[in-house]
């Protein structure tokens, strides 16, 4: 029921398709997490100084979900490479 045998090439390609999707995903998604962190931050920043109106708790709310994201895809990265 396993069906014909893949040849080697197009099973190696398929697995660099995906390596070359998840990591563009993965890559554009962290980046796009690090930016609401570092507008969170200057926004609540902006806040405490006086110089913009808004709700500090839902600027430092942001801060910390985005930063909850970025250290858990770094720790999740560091934690694939050392497990393989």
């Amino acid at each position: 029921m396993s069906g014909a045998p893949v040849p080697l090439a197009l099973s190696v390609w398929g697995e660099l398709l995906e390596v070359i999707v998840v990591g563009a995903v993965a890559g554009i998604g962290l980046a796009i997490a690090f930016a609401f962190l570092v507008r969170g931050a200057a926004q609540s920043s902006a806040i405490r100084h006086g110089e913009r109106e808004g709700s500090l708790v839902l600027n430092l709310a942001l801060v910390a979900l985005t930063s909850a994201i970025c250290i858990g895809a770094v720790v999740f990265a560091v934690y694939e490479m050392v497990s393989g």
